[in-house]
């Protein structure tokens, strides 16, 4: 049978220094959960440095697992393997190195988030490029007679979106 016993921690009622003071594994652990953003991450686990350094090997094990359980969510794949390598090679007496190398791998999943909107935004500009050019030769196949069905096979816009070109709508469904 297993023995549980619980400890009622409001972290709500502690501000960021009240647990930083508290200098034990629960405090620190719920003072890096509530960090907002990368950043704010990495300063407060370098403010940790020596907190975690003091640990017993078993308590440091413990807010490693929470980090590793934490972070590597919120991570891409080869991402999550590289926290995972470095948390597992760190030792109590490696904390600046697990830090640096942490904000390596959340500073290297920002650049591939930046590039992978700077993508999507090219996309999705050539995609609005097409239809604004689309529209714009229904215009002119208007202003020449063109049938609509004619338009709609020579531009591939739908029926729809001719006869809302006709009526002057500045809403398009491509």
């Amino acid at each position: 049978m297993l023995d549980f016993s619980y400890i009622l921690f409001d972290v709500v009622r502690y501000d960021q220094e009240d647990l930083y003071r508290a200098a034990n594994v629960v405090s620190s652990v719920f003072y890096l959960d509530q960090t907002v953003n990368t950043r704010e991450l990495v300063a407060r686990l370098r403010k940790l440095a020596d907190v975690l350094k003091d640990m017993d090997p078993e308590q440091f094990r413990q807010v490693m697992v929470w980090l590793r359980n934490v972070i590597r969510r919120k991570l891409a794949g080869p991402l999550q393997e590289e926290v995972d390598r470095v948390l597992e090679e760190t030792g109590p007496r490696e904390v600046e190195k697990m830090i640096t190398n942490i904000e390596r791998a959340l500073d290297e999943m920002k650049r591939q988030a930046l590039m992978e909107g700077e993508l999507k935004g090219k996309a999705d500009g050539k995609i609005e490029g097409k239809v604004e050019g689309k529209v714009e030769t229904t215009r002119a196949a208007l202003r020449e007679g063109l049938e609509v069905d004619v338009i709609c096979r020579i531009t591939g816009l739908s029926m729809e979106t001719v006869l809302q070109v006709t009526q002057g709508d500045g809403s398009f469904v491509s």
